[in-house]
């Protein structure tokens, strides 16, 4: 068996109807398991009522008599005893199996060690063994509380500070609307005419009269277009020289020889 997790301790909650619970470190025997249950803010630990399965395997399992209740936390736990079982005889036998147990062993035990101190209250490094006292270690909480509260206060304070900022990026945006209203309620002024604003209470805006400019100077005339299509022909007088006997008259419309002596 190999040691390759430094996990020596798993937690569940319960929820009125699971029994087995998985336990995903090694166990080497069952009575190196312990469980303990915490409910209303009191741990108890349980000396029977469970079944430890798979011991020295893979896979290890607690399975509870009763189902874990709602909202209890179990707690299953490693805890090896500090001793060391292993007894090599001198020219006796060498079992490598025997040997990567021992080490197995002591793997636990360091990692059980870990897991205690974990949960320790650790004084500074600067403090030596004979200078740790319960004043000094009531200092520290005291001090670590400060902390926590002085974090706290920040963490409120930066709430607040954020609110603050979106009220008044929320003002902003209003006053941005606001703007653009008035923007484009501005109405037009004669020009020469001061310019003058109206306020209207009931809709808190307030109109701005802007002078007309001067008319500026007329453009330039465009270029000439292209001409337009030819209209249709319509047939004209009859217009030319009429012979009457030798002599020649000029008419613009039907001409009658014998009306000559009236035009000459």
């Amino acid at each position: 068996m190999t040691v390759e997790t430094q996990v020596n301790r798993v937690q569940y909650v319960g929820n009125g109807v699971a029994r087995e619970f998985p336990v995903p470190f090694p166990v080497p025997r069952a009575e190196h398991l312990r469980l303990f249950l915490w409910a209303n803010n009191r741990q108890t630990e349980m000396t029977e009522g469970f079944t430890v399965f798979g011991a020295g395997s893979a896979a290890v399992t607690a399975a509870l008599d009763n189902a874990l209740p709602m909202g209890v936390k179990l707690t299953i736990l490693r805890r090896m005893p500090f001793v060391q079982p292993t007894d090599l005889m001198n020219s006796g036998p060498f079992h490598l199996e025997v040997i990567e147990g021992s080490d197995d062993n002591l793997a636990m035990q360091i990692q059980q060690l870990a897991e205690e101190v974990g949960r320790a209250i650790v004084a500074p490094e600067s403090l030596e063994a004979g200078e740790v006292t319960y004043e000094k270690l009531a200092a520290l909480l005291h001090d670590s509380e400060a902390a926590l509260a002085a974090a706290l206060a920040a963490a409120e304070l930066a709430q607040e500070m954020a609110g603050r900022a979106e009220e008044a990026f929320g003002q902003a945006t209003r006053t941005v609307d606001q703007w653009k209203a008035l923007s484009t309620a501005a109405y037009d002024v004669p020009h020469k005419k001061m310019p003058s604003a109206i306020y209207h209470p009931e809709s808190n805006m307030i109109l701005f009269g802007v002078p007309r400019g001067r008319n500026g100077r007329d453009g330039r005339r465009g270029k000439m277009g292209p001409p337009g299509p030819m209209g249709p022909i319509h047939p004209g007088p009859v217009v030319g020289l009429i012979d009457c006997g030798g002599a020649m008259h000029f008419s613009e419309t039907a001409f009658d020889c014998g009306q000559a002596d009236a035009w000459t």
